[in-house]
């Protein structure tokens, strides 16, 4: 991430983003926004500010995260 704080200064870890859609909401584990990018008055920060995100995801863990998010909330 040090490499890449010249060109993104906003770089925030484990933070809810918004995404338009139905359960489109993600905390992911590296965000990067647009400089100059700020909270909207609910806490949040704006989906458009993004620029780049990452997560990881172990091999034993795959199989729940990687499927869709409409499966993982099914009972059973």
């Amino acid at each position: 991430m040090a490499q890449l704080g010249s060109r993104y200064p906003v770089q925030r870890s484990d933070v809810r983003i918004d995404y338009p859609g139905h359960l489109n909401g993600l905390a992911s584990d590296v965000t990067l926004l647009a400089e100059g990018a700020e909270k909207m008055p609910g806490g949040l920060w704006h989906y458009q500010d993004v620029r780049f995100v990452a997560e990881v995801i172990s091999k034993g863990m795959a199989p729940q995260r990687l499927r869709p998010q409409e499966d993982r909330l099914r009972p059973g």
